[in-house]
């Protein structure tokens, strides 16, 4: 029996000491050589793109005239090419009227863009006001400003973007090389940015006021009272940023009327006078939602 048993212990000993002895450098060299083989290629992410906001801009309206007698017996009398209201920036050669700058949002990112905003650009007015009479004689008297222009930029948001190439390798068997699996490569979008423009103000051309009083009296010689024309106001163009399908918002604008003639008086008398101004142009951006 205690031969038997002392057999019995010594043979699992053995087999402990068996399992917990160490390899053979050899053997784990061949273990790695036929192992997994992971190879990751480099994975670029960007996000937080910043954002991007113009607008604002201040009024650019030419200047008004004002003549007004209030004395008893008061008059005013005005002759040729008296009286002319500034012109708005944008019209005079040098000018370049009430301008925002444009607006593009950041990459990889998908930065927003706001422009927008502008000022107004009014052509100057007239005002001519008597106790008792307001005479304009002569071609040019009173002419009113024409209208500038206000224009917002453009806006372009931001492609949010991340890319990602991977090749990976598969387990392989202890008893053979292992085997190599390639993937590939693939575009991955963030949220892109959005594109607002929009606003902008009046351009309208100057108006021309000759007040007399209920009992004064108001005469407006040939070529007298010339409202000015309105110039042009434009909000810039959107556009959305591919990848998410952001939306492209434009529109508002102001007026672009052409200036007014007002005459009152107790008696007026018209000779080939007053030309109230003509119109001029409103334009709302485009805007291009992008494709998702």
């Amino acid at each position: 029996m205690r031969t038997f048993t002392s057999f019995v212990i010594v043979a699992a000993s053995s087999a402990l000491f068996a399992a917990a002895s160490p390899l053979p450098a050899n053997t784990l060299e061949a273990r790695q050589t036929r192992s997994r083989t992971t190879v990751f290629r480099p994975y670029v992410s960007a996000s937080g793109g910043g954002n991007a906001a113009s607008g604002n801009s201040g009024d650019v309206s030419g200047g008004n005239v004002v003549n007004q007698a209030t004395g008893p017996g008061g008059a005013v009398n005005n002759g040729a090419g008296s009286n002319v209201g500034g012109q708005a920036g944008g019209v005079t050669p040098g000018t370049t009227g009430s301008t925002t700058g444009n607006a593009v949002g950041g990459s990889n990112g998908g930065g927003n863009a706001v422009s927008g905003s502008s000022g107004n650009a009014r052509g100057g007015s007239v005002l001519n006001s008597g106790v008792t009479s307001v005479t304009n004689t002569g071609a040019a008297a009173n002419t009113g400003g024409n209208g500038g222009s206000s224009t917002s930029g453009g806006a372009t948001g931001g492609q949010g973007s991340a890319n990602f190439n991977g090749n990976f390798g598969t387990f392989g068997s202890f008893n053979r090389p292992s085997k190599r699996q390639t993937y590939n490569g693939y575009n991955s979008y963030s949220t892109s940015g959005t594109a607002t423009t929009g606003n902008t103000d009046n351009v309208d051309g100057g108006s021309i006021v000759n007040d007399a009083e209920p009992d004064g009296t108001l005469t407006n010689g040939a070529g007298s009272n010339n409202a000015g024309t309105g110039g042009n106001t434009e909000s810039g163009t959107a556009i959305g940023a591919p990848g998410t399908g952001q939306s492209a918002a434009s529109g508002n604008t102001g007026t672009a009327n052409g200036g007014s003639i007002f005459n009152h008086g107790g008696n007026i008398d018209n000779e080939g006078a007053n030309f109230a101004g003509n119109g001029g142009n409103s334009f709302s951006g485009d805007a291009f939602g992008a494709n998702a």
